[in-house]
């Protein structure tokens, strides 16, 4: 469907299709939230005008599952799982994506000043999380930057990522710097 409203080159298709379907997803989403939201909590029902008229007749089983025991569960399960969230990140919609090329040129920056970014030895996942949690580095000395909420985090990851320089903790898939980090 995408390819016959839009022209995508070959090498980016599947590239374009994973991006069109997270988005779709996201949109879905955000859709049954707001209805949820604005409907079902309020004792409403949806005015099936329009570009909502076909889903009428999905309305009745929408309701019954949001409003199942399974539905509720599902909805306290995720509210105890993002009460626990104790480091978040600042990324945006972007995430990654758009990031990544920023903090790449803030680090190349420094070294063409001829500083050397602190977190240039880091592994990718570590400076991810670094960056991602809205810490940056020093201008002028390249030194890490992070406020209150992550200090001992941070503190203890450059401490991890030293221990590995100096040979004496040894980071494997289930246990790398930022896990005994966190």
């Amino acid at each position: 469907m995408l390819t016959k409203n839009f022209t995508v080159p070959a090498q980016s298709e599947a590239l374009v299709k994973h991006w069109t379907l997270s988005k779709m997803a996201e949109q879905l989403q955000t859709f049954k939230k707001n209805l949820m939201k604005n409907y079902i909590k309020k004792g409403k029902t949806l005015d099936f005008t329009g570009q909502l008229e076909k889903q009428k007749e999905h309305w009745d089983a929408f309701v019954e599952y949001e409003c199942s025991e399974l539905g509720i569960q599902r909805v306290q399960r995720n509210n105890k799982n993002a009460s626990k969230k104790v480091y978040h990140h600042t990324l945006g919609q972007g995430g990654y994506k758009l990031a990544k090329p920023k903090r790449d040129r803030m680090e190349r920056d420094l070294i063409d000043k001829g500083i050397a970014p602190a977190t240039m030895d880091w592994p990718e996942h570590s400076r991810n999380w670094f960056y991602s949690h809205g810490r940056s580095l020093d201008p002028k000395t390249g030194a890490c930057i992070f406020g209150q909420k992550i200090q001992q985090v941070a503190q203890r990851l450059q401490e991890a990522i030293q221990a590995v320089a100096e040979g004496t903790f040894h980071p494997d898939r289930e246990k790398d710097e930022l896990t005994y980090a966190l």
